[in-house]
């Protein structure tokens, strides 16, 4: 009996050894997180792995855990490979917001195999190349916080007009009070790379006062932005990310501040384009 008991008790420690060792990241594999502009209104982040080993390493998968959202981001592909020496970036699209929670860190579980044979699941928190966690949190927990009270929306027809004899591309704001309690302030919006503001002298302006506080029990209303070009080259169309998306300037009756980024339609987006293009003497596509 004792020898089965001693039998039975090593088994459990070896087996307790063994889920310790899978669950840390093999040497020479380091993790980070981030995002490109792109990623950004995709609303997914990059999770990219240096392969410092001595053979491939093959990825089969990966989810993303974190206080900051609802459920757990998983990658959606079924593996990959990462030759030694190689950094690649897996593009993870990311849950919902979890505003109630307190942040935590991010880690990453992930399925491996090595050149050498060996394969488990590793689990580590990656580095936050730019800090992005934080930002993304704090972006999403305004936006549900606006969303709370009122639906901004950009209408998808753009008006053409003039501010002291300059052509300027007039953007609506639709906005629609769900009905719910509390209010939000929009203070003004910004510039983004393609267009600027233009105040009621036709000057370009860092920001375009609003100055406008909804309740949630209003009627719906809109609020209009002017803008002009902010560069006339044609790299500025060519290379867009984020130029047709409106960062505005909010605060919320329940203590959030920060900025509202408003995306364009694609029938806006086309729109901006080819008032930039014109604006500026440069060939419509």
């Amino acid at each position: 009996m004792r020898r089965v008991l001693t039998a039975l008790l090593t088994l459990v420690l070896l087996s307790g050894c063994s889920a310790a060792e899978s669950a840390e990241v093999p040497k020479g594999i380091s993790l980070s997180v981030y995002q490109n502009r792109t990623d950004v209104e995709a609303r997914t982040l990059e999770v990219s792995f240096l392969n410092e080993t001595d053979g491939v390493l093959t990825v089969t998968r990966l989810e993303l855990r974190a206080s900051q959202f609802v459920g757990v981001a998983l990658w959606p592909r079924a593996s990959t490979t990462i030759p030694s020496g190689a950094t690649i970036s897996l593009p993870v699209p990311l849950p919902g917001a979890d505003c109630a929670a307190a942040p935590t860190a991010a880690t990453v579980e992930f399925d491996y195999r090595l050149a050498n044979g060996r394969a488990g699941t590793a689990v580590a928190e990656p580095v936050d190349t730019l800090t992005r966690l934080p930002g993304i949190r704090e972006d999403d927990c305004i936006a549900v916080s606006v969303a709370s009270v009122v639906d901004i929306r950009s209408a998808s027809v753009l008006r053409l007009s003039t501010v002291a004899g300059r052509p300027v591309a007039e953007i609506d704001l639709v906005l629609t009070p769900t009905g719910a309690g509390g209010s939000v302030t929009l203070e003004s919006a910004s510039s983004t790379t393609l267009l600027t503001p233009v105040g009621p002298d036709g000057v370009d302006a860092a920001e375009s006062a609003i100055d406008r506080e909804i309740v949630g029990t209003d009627a719906p209303s809109t609020v209009t932005l002017a803008y002009a070009p902010n560069r006339c080259d044609a790299h500025a169309i060519a290379e867009d990310k984020r130029g047709t998306i409106f960062p505005v300037a909010v605060t919320t009756s329940d203590g959030f501040a920060g900025h509202l980024y408003l995306a364009s339609s694609v029938e806006l987006r086309g729109a901006l384009y080819d008032f930039v293009r014109t604006t500026c003497g440069l060939p419509l596509d």
